[in-house]
């Protein structure tokens, strides 16, 4: 009971930081947490979001698996997730290993804030960028290409539009902006930390 008393009192002593945070808990909770869980909950029922939901058990899931547009589309997502994580993990960590290993400090810092600086920007600003780097006219892909002399300068490349680049473009839109966490944590690591681990491991 006691130390019930004693977590409430803390709480309670902290309730200013904490009415500040509740903006933030309850975006989390409207955006993040509720509409996956209303979207399980809600897909046991025949419900147009308007009308009373009836109760269908699994029915929406033997009518999905039997959906040939749906099975069809699982390979596809196991083309985009596969490579997505094979460069949203290993790229990020072998770059910043590199970065990590710079000898000059100087420099190791004018990297990072480099690889770092577009963390500050947007979600929607870098999608701008990206539908800048796709537009098939005047994109910056197209542009380098035409500039470089590898297509005709009137060459139009939908990038988002064609069956055969669609896949590639959606795989490689974000880089190298995924897992910055992993550059993050790798970076904090410092010499102080090292010299703890040595003396741990006897060195």
């Amino acid at each position: 009971m006691a130390t019930g008393s004693t977590l409430w009192a803390k709480i309670w002593g902290s309730r200013k930081a904490y009415l500040f945070l509740s903006p933030l808990f309850l975006g989390l909770i409207m955006f993040c947490y509720y509409p996956p869980i209303s979207g399980i909950y809600h897909s046991f029922f025949d419900w147009d979001s308007v009308g009373k939901a009836v109760y269908v058990g699994l029915d929406n899931y033997r009518e999905l698996f039997r959906d040939q547009v749906f099975l069809d589309s699982i390979p596809t997502a196991f083309l985009i997730l596969v490579p997505r994580l094979i460069i949203g993990i290993v790229v990020p960590l072998i770059a910043a290993e590199m970065i990590f290993n710079v000898r000059q400090k100087k420099l190791q810092s004018a990297y990072r804030v480099l690889v770092l600086l577009p963390i500050v920007a947007p979600g929607v600003v870098g999608l701008l960028i990206w539908k800048n780097i796709y537009d098939p006219t005047n994109g910056l892909l197209v542009s380098l290409l035409r500039g470089t002399g590898l297509i005709a300068p009137d060459r139009v490349i939908d990038w988002l539009g064609s069956a055969d680049l669609i896949i590639p473009s959606i795989i490689f839109m974000g880089f190298p902006l995924d897992r910055r966490d992993e550059r993050a944590d790798l970076h904090g690591r410092t010499d102080e930390h090292l010299q703890r681990g040595d003396r741990v491991l006897g060195a």
